[in-house]
């Protein structure tokens, strides 16, 4: 082993014996329980929009939860009323995330997850339904509140949507 090896060896040892037994270390942007629970967290979501079940979307966010993605910030009451028309329309709204990293401060968290979604909408000037796709990364601010983990911030990173399979324009 070079001296270097040993040297990081010595020096996680010896971290481990200042934190104790069942010390978690943080490496590579966040601590495994907390990106799990962040992806237990999505996966409610997502069973929430498949049901139509805005009220429980919006217990995964906090009261002040903003989207920056357009650069302005839109809030809770410009969100959740379009929200509620999109659970009205669509016959069918299906999404998948996968956290891909965790960079944890205290009690806060900034997670990029990727996420793609699949819904199924009338589409009234051709008198049909259509199927959307979205797939996407986004970079989230997620805070610790109360022992539960919410999302404060979304911003868009990568963006694309089809229908019925044609891409859309950016």
């Amino acid at each position: 082993m070079k001296s270097g090896g040993l040297h990081a060896v010595v020096v996680l040892a010896g971290t481990i014996a200042i934190l104790g037994p069942g010390a978690s270390l943080s490496f590579a942007g966040g601590t495994a329980e907390v990106a799990q629970a962040i992806q237990e967290q999505y996966n409610a979501k997502n069973e929430a929009i498949a049901k139509k079940d805005m009220a429980a979307v919006w217990k995964l966010r906090t009261r002040d939860y903003t989207d920056v993605s357009d650069g302005t910030g839109r809030g809770v009451a410009e969100l959740q009323p379009k929200q509620a028309l999109l659970f009205e329309k669509a016959s069918s709204l299906q999404g998948t995330s996968k956290v891909e990293n965790v960079t944890l401060s205290g009690t806060t968290a900034v997670v990029r997850v990727r996420e793609s979604g699949t819904m199924i909408v009338p589409n009234p000037q051709v008198g049909q339904d259509v199927v959307m796709m979205n797939e996407g990364v986004w970079l989230e601010t997620w805070v610790l509140d109360n022992g539960q983990w919410l999302t404060r911030q979304s911003k868009v990173l990568t963006n694309s949507i089809t229908i019925n399979g044609k891409p859309v324009p950016n």
